[in-house]
């Protein structure tokens, strides 16, 4: 089993990497022994405006991943799982 935590829109516009539901994700998948993927970094970091990350990876006016933010999620995840 493996667990994905993946920000929102809203949590990229704020550039909010520390959520609590995620945090208690972490923690029971550690104490559970369940593999735990954290995509938060890749949406929201110091160098990319949010904006542009917006853009770039969301469908126009929505919550859900466009065809480039599904290839960055899956290049991420395939290589996350190979290790």
């Amino acid at each position: 089993m493996t667990f994905i935590a993946f920000p929102h829109v809203e949590e990229i516009l704020k550039r909010h990497l520390d959520c609590i539901y995620v945090n208690f994700g972490m923690e029971f998948c550690k104490k559970q022994k369940i593999h735990f993927i954290y995509l938060y970094p890749l949406f929201i970091n110091k160098v990319t405006s949010p904006e542009i990350v917006i853009n770039n990876y969301f469908i126009k006016d929505d919550e859900h991943w466009n065809k480039q933010g599904h290839k960055l999620v899956a290049d991420f995840i395939f290589n996350n799982l190979k290790e």
